[in-house]
């Protein structure tokens, strides 16, 4: 398999191909042919966070748009993973953190956070089966886990590209962490956003 900058092979370049501006519920997202899976990206300033589920329930909607949501972030030189799960309902899930795994044109460095300083986080549930958004969440990270992840991003953009190392590291992950919640003793930071009133 060949790699460049431009793309990690086929393996990853299909996890970019997903990808689409999510900007409202029921909005398209394209022919359902993508498996399960979940997808971090930082775009344009934005952080972002979609789960792709072949369908979606009304619990499931409900836990994403206003339940309590845990994250949790294990870094890595070339590929980290961000933890999270929507409550009540959703088991522990992850998607790979890397600054690699954007297409070139669209990497833009996060910023250096001020004390005090955060972010918000875009939640996206995507529907495979209707081809559609189905719910989404605007949440605001506390700024010690902002710091821990634009950190994470901003060191691995300053290390060599090596786009087998992250395949290779991507294919370890899903093969040792079949059981997402098995990879939380190794994360260095978490934090908890509480459920809202709706």
């Amino acid at each position: 398999m060949q790699y460049s900058k431009q793309g990690l092979g086929t393996k990853v370049a299909r996890v970019q191909r997903s990808g689409r501006s999510v900007r409202c519920i029921g909005s398209t997202v394209g022919r359902p042919r993508f498996r399960a899976m979940e997808e971090y990206s930082y775009r344009g300033g934005v952080h972002e966070l979609r789960f792709h589920r072949m369908s979606s329930g009304a619990g499931e909607i409900s836990a994403v748009e206003s339940g309590t949501v845990e994250f949790s972030l294990v870094a890595d030189r070339n590929v980290g993973f961000l933890l999270f799960r929507c409550m009540p309902g959703h088991l522990w899930s992850y998607a790979p953190l890397s600054w690699w795994l954007l297409p070139e044109a669209e990497r833009v460095l996060p910023p250096a956070l001020a004390a005090g300083e955060s972010a918000s986080l875009q939640l996206n549930l995507l529907d495979l089966k209707r081809g559609e958004v189905r719910a989404q969440r605007l949440v605001q990270l506390p700024p010690r886990f902002c710091d821990v992840l634009h950190t994470c991003l901003r060191e691995q953009s300053q290390r060599p590209f090596d786009g087998a190392r992250i395949v290779a590291r991507l294919e370890w992950a899903r093969e040792h962490y079949r059981i997402p919640e098995t990879m939380l003793e190794r994360a260095m930071i978490g934090c908890r956003i509480e459920a809202t009133d709706t």
